[in-house]
């Protein structure tokens, strides 16, 4: 607040934007609890990060990690990656809830 002469900003247009702000994450509040309580929103998180894993290292090494992702290449490779991701997160909750017996004694 003892710098907005600075930025060439007024206290009004502070408080403006301060309750602009507040009416946003107002009306976010409903669908922010459902996403925060929802198990299947932090998977996702979980599975994207993971999928992310191998650009962010393209970038620390030197690379443009943005540029690394966008291409069609790092988007075949990121759409591949979510499908294993998916395709094994199945395989385990099917073998968790004991589906996958018969199979395993098929192929044994």
């Amino acid at each position: 607040m003892f710098i907005l002469h600075q930025f060439h900003m007024g206290e009004d247009a502070v408080t403006d934007i301060v309750d602009r702000s507040i009416g946003i994450y107002q009306s976010d509040l409903s669908s922010c609890f459902r996403r925060t309580i929802n198990p299947f929103w932090w998977i996702a998180k979980l599975v994207t990060w993971i999928v992310s894993l191998p650009f962010k290292l393209l970038g620390t090494i030197g690379f443009n990690q943005k540029k690394a992702e966008e291409s069609l290449l790092g988007k075949i490779i990121k759409g591949l990656l979510y499908l294993i991701m998916v395709f094994a997160s199945l395989l385990t909750i099917l073998d968790l809830l004991g589906l996958l017996d018969g199979f395993k004694k098929i192929s044994k």
